[in-house]
């Protein structure tokens, strides 16, 4: 149906708020960047500005002061070089700026299109997929509930509270799992910490929960692989 989109996991939907997140703060971020560019290139060009300025009026008067010298022999052009100097680096300061107020001009326009678009559109995109992970974290858990201790069992479920205990049994440090390093064991650590006490636990980045047989959900029969090698892998059971 058009309109609507199909995921396979939660783990889709963490990766693709992790991805908005980090582009919304990337996208921010440069904006914000540019921003205290033009702000320290107006400052430049300001104090610059004042400098000459003050530097002018000083260099006019020791000019008056030469000319008006009753010494027929003085020879007031070095007074009159530096004059010229501090007019000429005034103009190119204006030059810049008018080139400056140009350039901020045509570039404003699409800097606000842009905020508008990562601070509108996006954040909204974020909220609904927020709400939408917490609407599949409370049915995963009312799974959890509605099944324990019943003979009937889905395969989500079985999968679900199977990818559970084995995502626990990677911080134990006597676990039996293989190709468990400690930096998968400090991600897992962190996921825990950040769900909230929800029941679903997080993958670390890049990380999937597979089959080592495939159908026979067991955590004993898991283990961590690649999030492509798991996506890509093909048949019934892609975990």
């Amino acid at each position: 149906m058009a309109g609507r989109i199909y995921v396979r996991d939660l783990e889709t939907l963490l990766n693709l708020q992790t991805e908005l997140s980090q582009f919304n703060y990337g996208v921010n971020k440069v904006l914000s960047d540019v921003n205290r560019s033009l702000s320290k290139t107006k400052e430049t060009l300001r104090t610059r500005s004042q400098f000459w300025t003050t530097e002018l009026h000083k260099r006019e008067a020791a000019l008056r002061a030469c000319q008006s010298d009753r010494d027929e022999d003085r020879n007031c052009s070095a007074e009159a070089v530096a004059v010229q100097q501090a007019q000429e680096a005034i103009q190119k300061i204006k030059t810049l700026n008018s080139r400056l107020e140009q350039t901020e001009g045509e570039y404003m326009p699409n800097h606000n299109r842009i905020s508008q678009l990562v601070n509108g559109e996006i954040s909204r995109a974020k909220g609904n997929l927020q709400r939408s992970i917490e609407k599949y974290q409370n049915y995963l858990a009312q799974l959890t509930v509605g099944h324990a201790g019943s003979g009937y069992r889905t395969h989500n479920y079985e999968y679900q509270k199977e990818r559970r205990k084995f995502i626990l049994n990677t911080l134990k440090e006597d676990s039996a799992l293989t190709n468990v390093g400690s930096a998968i064991r400090g991600e897992v650590q962190t996921n825990i910490n950040q769900s909230g006490g929800k029941w679903y636990i997080r993958s670390p980045k890049e990380m999937h929960v597979g089959h080592r047989i495939p159908g026979w959900n067991h955590w004993s029969n898991f283990r961590w692989e690649g999030a492509y090698e798991n996506s890509y892998r093909g048949g019934k059971y892609k975990r």
